[in-house]
């Protein structure tokens, strides 16, 4: 498809990918597909209002490849059977650039199956009525690089059984109903192949979610240098005894429902080193708390959001920043009388370390 051109489609109609599909827009003349009666691009229209679920997709098939940039898709997901705007079955494979996923009644790009390595990088998916990126049952190399997923009711990213190495970085999850990004059993050892790579989790910005920031289950995970910021649920919650992620260089602000919770058998390293360490300021009612009563969580060298350090009893009744929370132990000293992060996020939401006299 070259620039500028429009695609419309009624209700029950879809675009299957068997074989090669290129999307050839450009910033200046994007490529359209959209419902019949979308009046905003294209010379005809139906009569009628366009709504999320108005046509189904675009679903690439096994054996399909697609390498689509600048397109802006609206309006897809009215089939059960093809559960996303821009769905990639098994042995399909996608490269998205520079393009709109918008008003979607499912999830907006979803990943069934499949080995290859898939990337999606500069994309904005917004208004849809389930997640906004999935990964299901994937075993390739997969790199989700500086999207936008904002308003949509599921997790705005999900991974669930991934088996190989996915770079999540410099992705913006803003505003929806869900978990911010829902990592579960993913990063897991395969059988008879010994350890998988971890999921990495870095540089990402999620903000105003109804649910966690992240919300990480029975998974391998590496989270650094990432911003949880004013999230209905906390900020960063792990489960599962898989789950033993580093929490480096971390920004975990003004969560609704505490900042770092980790439950049943996780067993993160928060922060540990000057270097590493975290911002855990401004959450409530809790910066971290342990349920994990089978190890001491190590969380030294973080910056509570008081020189006084964190509100710790009985290890530091005195402490006027965040509070540390149990049953399980946590060994949280020394602290940062300082914020660990300077600039915070600024310039690709790269931090900056201060270095401070505190004895980290």
């Amino acid at each position: 498809m070259p620039p500028g051109v429009v695609v419309k489609l009624r209700f029950w109609n879809g675009l299957g990918v068997n074989g090669q599909l290129v999307v050839a827009g450009t910033a200046d003349d994007p490529v359209h597909i959209t419902d019949r009666r979308d009046a905003s691009v294209g010379d005809y229209s139906d009569a009628g209002d366009p709504g999320p679920g108005s046509w189904i997709g675009l679903t690439i098939a096994d054996g399909g490849v697609a390498e689509i940039d600048h397109l802006r898709l609206r309006y897809a997901g009215a089939s059960s059977s093809s559960p996303a705007s821009i769905q990639v079955n098994g042995g399909g494979l996608l490269t998205l650039r520079d393009s709109v996923i918008h008003q979607g009644s499912r999830a907006g790009v979803r990943f069934n199956g499949g080995s290859l390595a898939h990337q999606l990088e500069r994309n904005l998916i917004e208004t849809h009525g389930s997640s906004g990126i999935e990964l299901i049952n994937t075993s390739g190399a997969v790199a989700l690089i500086d999207n936008e997923v904002q308003l949509v009711s599921g997790p705005g990213i999900n991974l669930n059984n991934v088996a190989a190495p996915v770079l999540v970085q410099g992705n913006r999850v803003l505003g929806g109903s869900g978990h911010g990004m829902l990592i579960s059993n993913s990063g897991l050892p395969l059988p008879d192949e010994g350890e998988a790579p971890v999921i990495e989790l870095i540089g990402n910005r999620i903000r105003a979610q109804a649910q966690d920031g992240m919300h990480i289950i029975n998974s391998r995970v590496r989270i650094e240098r990432n911003q949880l910021a004013e999230n209905q649920g906390a900020g960063i919650r792990l489960s599962g005894e898989s789950t033993s992620p580093d929490l480096f260089s971390n920004w975990v602000s003004g969560n609704a429902g505490g900042g770092i919770d980790i439950v049943d058998q996780a067993n993160p390293l928060v922060g540990g080193t000057r270097e590493n360490g975290n911002d855990i300021v401004g959450n409530a009612p809790f910066g971290l708390r342990s349920q994990n009563t089978q190890v001491t969580v190590l969380a030294r060298c973080n910056w509570w959001g008081h020189p006084s350090g964190p509100s710790q009893d009985p290890e530091n009744p005195d402490g006027q920043g965040d509070v540390i929370l149990g049953p399980g132990s946590v060994d949280a000293s020394p602290y940062l009388v300082e914020s660990a992060i300077d600039a915070l996020f600024l310039d690709r939401f790269e931090a900056q370390l201060l270095a401070q006299g505190d004895g980290c």
